[in-house]
């Protein structure tokens, strides 16, 4: 976690980047085998925050790869819960004075406020069938994949108006405020007999905005994207998805000169693999 909420200056660029990265590999012929894991990656700029620099990037970077692979079972249960908070925040309140630089040469932004999780996460499950032929009940191989990812990139609240100028009294330059979700879920399990996957995830929330806010500026760009994948693959299979991708200007005052003026994009890429999916995710 990174919090800013005091008065910081600087005539270049200030740049305020939490990441996490996080990978997980199980192999094994367990019965039984979980891995639970859990993260929150915060940058944050306070409500009391007084900043003056050519360029202000605040970031929130969340990388996660799981792989579980169980073989050679006649039984058991395989289970992956992941819970991921990434939120690069703006308060209202804060006052910047943001000149024309950029990031990089591959971020032409003066100011970008970027939260974003890359996920992918994989159980493979294989029977021994050779062993079936001496048991005389029913057995089956279950597994499950648990996953919420709340992310969130935004400017300004309720609680207090923010104000943006450049410097010297003249125009920050472009702001860009973006929020997105990638990887992929798959569960797989392979046997002669009965598998049961399922997949859930009881939170993909991919949320940008910009509220409350006085820009004075060159442009301003909003975009909520999710381009994920989920697949579950076994002779019974499901998957449950609940979640949304928002982008919202509120209550702002927007004096943007630039060419690109200003624009607030979604774009939702969410592809489910299996006819008996049942989903609920709300665009918007």
């Amino acid at each position: 976690t990174i919090e800013a909420d005091g008065a910081i200056s600087t005539t270049g660029k200030l740049m305020l980047a939490a990441q996490v990265q996080s990978a997980i590999t199980l192999s094994n012929s367990s019965l039984l085998s979980s891995v639970s894991s859990t993260s929150l990656v915060r940058a944050h700029v306070g409500s009391h925050a007084v900043i003056t620099a050519n360029a202000l990037s605040v970031t929130a970077d969340t990388t996660t790869a799981i792989t579980v692979t169980v073989s050679d079972v006649i039984t058991g249960n395989t289970t992956v819960n992941s819970q991921q908070q990434t939120f690069a925040i703006i308060d209202g309140g804060a006052m910047l004075a943001i000149g024309t630089g950029v990031i990089s040469a591959n971020e032409p932004a003066s100011l970008l406020v970027q939260a974003t999780d890359n996920t992918s996460i994989t159980t493979t499950v294989s029977s021994d069938d050779d062993s079936f032929v001496s048991l005389t009940g029913f057995d089956v191989l279950v597994s499950s994949i648990t996953l919420s990812r709340d992310t969130k990139a935004t400017i300004g609240d309720a609680n207090g108006r923010l104000n943006l100028t450049g410097l010297n009294g003249g125009r920050a330059g472009v702001v860009k405020v973006h929020a997105a979700h990638d990887g992929a879920v798959l569960g797989k399990i392979t046997s002669s007999f009965v598998g049961v996957h399922t997949n859930t995830i009881t939170k993909d929330d991919v949320i940008a905005g910009v509220q409350n806010a006085t820009f004075s500026i060159a442009a301003l760009a909003i975009s909520a994207n999710n381009s994920s994948t989920t697949q579950a693959i076994s002779k019974v299979s499901t998957n449950n998805i609940t979640g949304q991708t928002r982008a919202w200007l509120h209550n702002a005052i927007v004096d943007a000169h630039g060419l690109a003026g200003v624009s607030v994009t979604v774009l939702s890429l969410i592809h489910i693999s299996d006819p008996r999916d049942r989903g609920n995710h709300r665009v918007c």
